[in-house]
């Protein structure tokens, strides 16, 4: 059963946990041995173990803790990580505002084997400092990801039980009330980040509301956006420019162009036999589709330009006139694949965008509209083989790729900058990664 699916489960048996333990210490009273536990706890402390429970209890009060939650939260927000910045909020404050609710309900009242300060409330189960540092450190845990997140774990432990501790030495709480604290904060977080999953998972595939869609004319649409985009970089390019390198490797700036208006032609022959039932194939051979690459590749800007734009447009008419009951007619694509002929609308708005990126100009992946960005970094990152645990996150659209895979090493940037070094296009200079970068499989 993967993490996603448990957490409900967990969750359900933390909170179970903390209501019998409830329904135990406000029916029976206290849990046998722990108020001899507590006597031994405060007998052995010395006064400096004292100085130091109550700096720890102070320090983690609620003010502080709410003041460490709105830091983060404003440098979450400050990245742009929304999303991650609400996870936190929920987990924390849903907390801290019910567990005095919680006390009331109770109505346990606290320890009287010794005197305690005014200024603690009456009621004792559940501990506040107990679930508000469980809280706080479960929320970090949510949005902390790789080798950071061991760490925050080990952090978070340490303070949690330290907390806890604290209210034993000062003799505020009972076990049972610290126990308690941390069973209900932690079912509470652990439902958080159950919904942070799913939602994380929906976000991850949102790409995949461009294969539902249905309606050849809204891809058309989609595609003639993109072709626009398209046409207005071509018209700033000047001849100079044809011969700079692309980003992909051998070809220059031309050969891209050329490409790109040879795969228009070659999407109007699969559009042929879809119409029409012969056999067309997309390009006449291999050696055909290279040679007329490079026979394109050195032509004049406006040239080049103007194939873009007669490519694009005899494509469209070959698609608009494409009638209801060929989309589904299967084609059979370079390198012998056979798709259905509705394939050729997915494939020509990616060859669009992803190819006007290579050109290596004014646009990048980060200007590539965001659900389809997120469905080609999605198809990028399915090439890493699952041993190497590489798993991405997008800081700009909450993303985290792929699902359910036990992190090796963690890449953190934006969609544009994670799509442009997994699909080897980048160095990946501007990512952080907790260890070095693996080398990228190969990709369109």
């Amino acid at each position: 059963m993967a993490l996603e699916s448990r957490r409900p489960v967990l969750a359900a048996a933390l909170a179970g946990s903390a209501t019998t333990l409830a329904v135990w210490v406000v029916v029976v009273g206290p849990v046998p041995g722990e108020r001899w536990l507590l006597a031994r706890t405060h007998d052995a402390s010395g006064e400096a173990v004292d100085r130091a429970a109550l700096v720890t209890s102070r320090l983690t009060d609620l003010v502080p803790l709410c003041a460490v939650a709105a830091l983060v939260t404003a440098a979450l927000l400050l990245a742009g990580r929304r999303l991650d910045a609400a996870y936190l909020v929920a987990a924390c404050s849903v907390v801290w505002a019910v567990n005095p609710v919680l006390k009331l309900v109770a109505g346990r009242s606290r320890p009287d084997l010794w005197p305690l300060p005014e200024s603690v409330s009456e009621h004792a189960f559940p501990s506040g400092h107990a679930a508000g540092t469980t809280a706080l450190v479960g929320g970090l845990l949510l949005i902390v990801h790789g080798r950071r997140r061991v760490l925050m774990m080990v952090i978070g432990a340490a303070v949690v039980a330290t907390a806890g501790l604290a209210q034993l030495v000062l003799g505020r709480h009972y076990p049972s009330d610290v126990l308690g604290g941390w069973l209900w904060a932690g079912a509470w977080v652990l439902l958080v980040g159950w919904a942070a999953g799913r939602d994380t998972r929906h976000r991850q595939v949102i790409g995949d509301s461009l294969t539902d869609m249905t309606d050849p004319a809204a891809w058309l649409r989609r595609i003639d956006a993109a072709n626009e985009r398209l046409l207005a970089t071509t018209q700033k390019v000047t001849d100079d420019d044809v011969h700079r390198p692309s980003l992909l490797p051998g070809w220059s700036v031309g050969h891209v162009l050329t490409h790109i208006a040879r795969n228009a032609d070659s999407l109007v022959n699969l559009a042929t036999w879809a119409r029409t039932g012969v056999k067309t194939p997309q390009y006449a051979s291999p050696e055909a589709r290279d040679a007329d690459i490079e026979a394109g590749a050195y032509r004049p800007a406006a040239a080049l330009a103007e194939d873009i734009a007669s490519s694009n447009e005899r494509l469209r008419v070959a698609l608009e006139t494409l009638p209801p009951e060929a989309w589904s007619v299967e084609v059979e694509w370079r390198g012998g694949r056979r798709k259905p002929a509705t394939h050729i609308l997915s494939a020509r708005l990616t060859e669009v965008e992803v190819h006007h990126v290579d050109l290596g100009l004014w646009y990048g992946f980060g200007d590539i509209p965001e659900d389809l960005r997120l469905q080609l970094l999605a198809d990028a990152v399915a090439g890493f083989p699952e041993s190497d645990g590489v798993v991405v996150e997008a800081s700009d659209a909450q993303v985290r790729l792929p699902a359910g895979l036990t992190p090796k090493i963690t890449v953190i940037g934006s969609s544009g900058d994670l799509l442009g070094w997994a699909s080897g296009r980048t160095t990946g200079e501007r990512l952080r990664r907790d260890g070095p970068l693996p080398v990228v499989p190969e990709w369109r």
